[in-house]
């Protein structure tokens, strides 16, 4: 499934999901972001590929009850942000 959500970030703007994991999440987090997603069901895990942001999916993921992050393991050099909720995986 694939919806754009409400923001001010334009096209690329998507959350694509699932069985309610998140590939992708938008920069701007705010309550209707949050509640849109929430009406569709929540969010049970964020897959992250871009070191670079994972400062904006730790937000996401405490937003929705610290759901896991997973993030391979050959990244975690670029983790700056440690937190409970990632989940480093190999393979």
């Amino acid at each position: 499934m694939s919806r754009t959500l409400p923001s001010a970030s334009g096209p690329c703007s998507c959350a694509r999901r699932t069985s309610r994991p998140v590939v992708d999440c938008l920069p701007l987090l705010d309550e209707a972001v949050v509640d849109a997603i929430q009406a569709m069901g929540g969010i049970a895990a964020i897959a992250h590929f871009a070191p670079a942001l994972l400062l904006q999916h730790v937000e996401w993921s405490w937003a929705f009850g610290a759901c896991p992050i997973y993030l391979h393991a050959a990244d975690r050099q670029w983790v700056m942000r440690p937190d409970k909720t990632l989940v480093f995986w190999e393979g």
